[in-house]
């Protein structure tokens, strides 16, 4: 019976150790594939050309209107490995919520802060959105309001780009800022590092 056990525990730890190693190629596979679409991009540059060409798209989609936004200095070490239309996508989609929800001279605000990581802030300055649809945001085809247009996949869409460029996104609400969307980037330097570290060793 000990023996047995013993043997049960030692293929329980090989198991374990082929589990580690396949997620192991599964994550360098991943990050070689996003790699193909991913460039490192300077924030400072990225985000003033995404905000212009938001700002250009909205007007094509509710006319002549004024629409306004507000982007603190972003600090010169915010550099990510981004796609070349993501940015774009995220903040257009959020910035078109805002208009949604919002008074019609709604302004949302950006702020960009470095630390372990980039992290966007984005402040829609609309009202808050309820439990449920904190819950539920990101949710394919959920509408936090179904008399508003739209198929409720525009909150997937921004997941989904923020996840391609290793990204991760939160939502919190604020009486006074409304919803309160933090996007999470690794810098450009911790993800070279990642790449170098996973990346497969030539033997000699």
């Amino acid at each position: 019976r000990i023996f047995l056990e013993k043997r049960l525990n030692s293929l329980q730890e090989l198991i374990e150790e082929q589990t580690l190693f396949t997620n192991k190629l599964d994550l360098i596979s991943t990050i070689q594939q996003e790699a193909k679409d991913l460039k490192e991009t300077d924030l400072g540059i990225l985000l003033p050309t995404a905000v212009k060409d938001c700002a250009s798209a909205l007007e094509k989609k509710y006319g002549k209107r004024k629409f306004t936004i507000k982007v603190h200095p972003v600090p010169s070490q915010a550099r990510i490995f981004a796609t070349k239309n993501g940015l774009s996508e995220i903040l257009l989609q959020l910035w078109d919520n805002s208009i949604k929800f919002g008074a019609e001279n709604v302004c949302p605000e950006i702020q960009v802060f470095v630390d372990e990581k980039v992290t966007i802030f984005f402040e829609d300055h609309t009202i808050p959105m309820n439990a449920e649809d904190l819950k539920r945001i990101f949710e394919p085809f959920y509408q936090a309001d179904i008399q508003t247009e739209g198929l409720g996949f525009g909150m997937t869409m921004v997941y989904s780009n923020i996840r391609k460029m290793g990204g991760s996104i939160t939502v919190d609400t604020d009486p006074k800022h409304g919803n309160i969307f933090k996007i999470s980037f690794p810098t450009a330097e911790s993800r070279q590092s990642l790449q170098s570290d996973l990346a497969p060793t030539k033997k000699k």
